[in-house]
């Protein structure tokens, strides 16, 4: 009889860290938040599905199904939470660090108005890239569903340990070196990105104002917004989930393709300096690495697979 399939523990104490972090900093800096029916009927669906997982788990012709749903509901539950934690850790009013990032771009030889003006004048690339940058979420839900129906379940557990490593330290880094993005530091004329929809590099701008000036504390879970600049979150997303779909040949191509052409978006779509694609890319190659099995045996295997799950392996 198989056990049942859940992330590794320390994914699950990772979750709850940050979940009561959550809290004690809403009590502290007098947030509050805000949920609509449509997020409780969320929350009654995740708890159907987390009956469903554990009736059904250890039912073999059904497990496969119990790993997906499983990996769902985690990485809802802790999405959540470390999204949360964005907007809290972003009141701390650090001094921004645009002016320093877009320094380093210069060093490095990179216009970021240069590469805006260029992307909107070929209307095509652009709606291109503002497709790809969109697919960064859906194609996280592609993989839990692909790994966990093609018998991939060590390395959906490995891809979910990405996930939480990745959201916590850049989180981290950027409450420390917190930036508002290149369209509010350098502000372009409308026309300049007419052909464009940057609104992830848009939207979150009233948002992280109000949070560090103290004048908006209601954080609304039916509008949130992705709020790190530095390191590019998408960028990790891009570099993590095109590791996990190499696993399934039939569709590793395609994705390599596909999040190049998140990367590339980054900067237009998302107002990310270069400097917050190379630290993101760094990164998420960095802990990829460190889920390498010899690195693991380095470090005491402390980022091993649940055991639930080494003995499916074993079998």
């Amino acid at each position: 009889m198989r056990s049942f399939p859940l992330p590794t523990a320390i994914g699950w104490w990772i979750c709850l860290t940050v979940a009561v972090t959550d809290v004690v900093l809403i009590e502290t800096l007098n947030f509050s938040v805000k949920a609509d029916w449509t997020l409780l009927r969320s929350a009654v669906l995740l708890a159907l599905l987390a009956g469903f997982t554990i009736w059904y788990a250890r039912r073999p012709s059904t497990y496969r199904l119990a790993v997906c749903t499983s990996a769902i509901i985690y990485l809802a539950i802790y999405s959540i939470a470390v999204v949360l934690m964005s907007y809290l850790f972003a009141a701390a009013d650090m001094p921004l660090a645009d002016a320093t990032f877009v320094q380093a771009d210069r060093a490095l030889g990179f216009d970021w108005m240069g590469w805006l003006s260029w992307v909107n004048d070929h209307p095509g690339l652009g709606m291109i890239l503002a497709y790809a940058y969109q697919s960064s979420m859906p194609q996280v839900a592609c993989v839990l569903v692909l790994l966990a129906f093609t018998n991939h379940h060590e390395h959906l557990s490995q891809f979910l340990t990405l996930f939480w490593l990745t959201t916590v330290t850049t989180i981290t880094i950027s409450a420390l070196l917190p930036a508002i993005g290149a369209y509010e530091y350098f502000q372009p004329a409308r026309h300049l990105y007419e052909n464009l929809a940057p609104s992830g590099g848009i939207a979150h701008i009233d948002q992280v104002l109000g949070l560090r000036n103290g004048t908006d504390r209601i954080i609304d879970l039916a509008n949130l917004n992705g709020l790190v600049a530095f390191p590019s979150f998408h960028t990790q997303l891009a570099v993590i989930t095109t590791w996990a779909f190499w696993r399934v040949p039939v569709v590793r191509y395609a994705a390599l393709g596909l999040n190049g052409l998140v990367i590339m978006s980054t900067p237009t779509q998302g107002g990310h300096y270069l400097v917050d694609i190379l630290a993101g890319g760094s990164l998420a190659v960095l802990f990829i690495l460190v889920l390498q099995p010899s690195v693991r045996i380095a470090l005491g295997n402390s980022l091993s697979l649940p055991r639930p799950l080494v003995r499916l392996r074993d079998r």
